[in-house]
């Protein structure tokens, strides 16, 4: 009878200490792969932001005449459907430059709807801001009825954290959602 006892605890306790190795060992592994996913991410998010800043400093290159806006609530909208979300705030008349900015906004949305396809499990949206005017918000949403007109981008955590200031060398940053106080 003492036999089994001692057996039975002894069992208990490889099963115990088994335990606590192999979850060890499988949150190593997790851990190793989300970093390598992460990885994949931020190279991601930087080609991404490599081709933005190619559009925004070589704007000639990247003119889309095609692409119109409306003045509805407060913002300017652009007009065709796209996968993206492609507005300008705070803005009374939408100048010839007002339009090139939003254009060449347009232009990295397909590949921002790529990107977070192909990484949908870390990624599920994306805002771009040019100053305290120009914005993209990835996926598509009514802007009208979830932002408000006079929002300044760079009064929100969301621009200010990723800005050269507080991020000098223009690292990916994962930042939460931002909502409207009255959303």
């Amino acid at each position: 009878m003492t036999t089994g006892y001692v057996q039975s605890n002894l069992n208990k306790r490889v099963i115990k200490e088994t335990a606590h190795e192999t979850f060890k060992e499988i949150s190593k592994q997790i851990s190793t792969r989300l970093d390598g996913l992460f990885n994949e991410v931020r190279k991601d998010v930087k080609t991404l932001s490599s081709l933005t800043e190619e559009i925004l400093q070589y704007p000639m290159r990247y003119m889309n005449n095609e692409i119109t806006f409306s003045y509805k609530e407060g913002f300017y909208i652009r007009d065709q459907k796209g996968v993206a979300s492609v507005y300008a705030t705070n803005i009374e008349t939408l100048t010839s430059s007002d339009k090139m900015k939003l254009e060449q906004l347009s232009l990295v949305e397909n590949v921002i709807d790529t990107i977070v396809a192909k990484r949908c499990d870390f990624i599920d949206s994306s805002w771009i801001n040019i100053g305290s005017n120009y914005s993209l918000y990835y996926p598509e949403i009514n802007i009208t009825q979830e932002l408000s007109p006079n929002l300044d981008p760079t009064k929100q955590a969301y621009y200010y954290k990723a800005d050269s200031e507080h991020n000098p060398l223009k690292e990916s940053r994962f930042i939460a959602h931002y909502n409207e106080p009255w959303a």
